[in-house]
């Protein structure tokens, strides 16, 4: 009886530390896909952000970590931080 007592309770410790290292296991393979946003852009949609807000973007600098690289925005660029500015 002692022995039948004993094998449940270690049955029951091992289902419940295998949920836990489950979700140590999601926990560890956390991706920025898991994180990704799809917005589809129309072809007018893309015209007229190259007309009317992209020759803002076209002279300054890109900067990383509040310090100018020397590189101007490249299209795909300024599009993301025109998307993400009021965020």
């Amino acid at each position: 009886m002692f022995v039948s007592f004993l094998f449940s309770q270690l049955i029951f410790f091992l289902q419940q530390t295998s949920k836990l290292d489950a979700i140590k296991f999601d926990i560890k393979t956390i991706t920025a896909s898991d994180f990704t946003v799809e917005y589809e852009i129309s072809k007018e949609m893309f015209d007229d952000f190259l007309s009317n807000q992209f020759p803002t973007y076209r002279d300054q600098q890109e900067v990383i970590n509040n310090r100018p690289t020397g590189n101007t925005y490249s299209v795909g660029l300024a599009l993301k931080s025109y998307l993400t500015q009021n965020i």
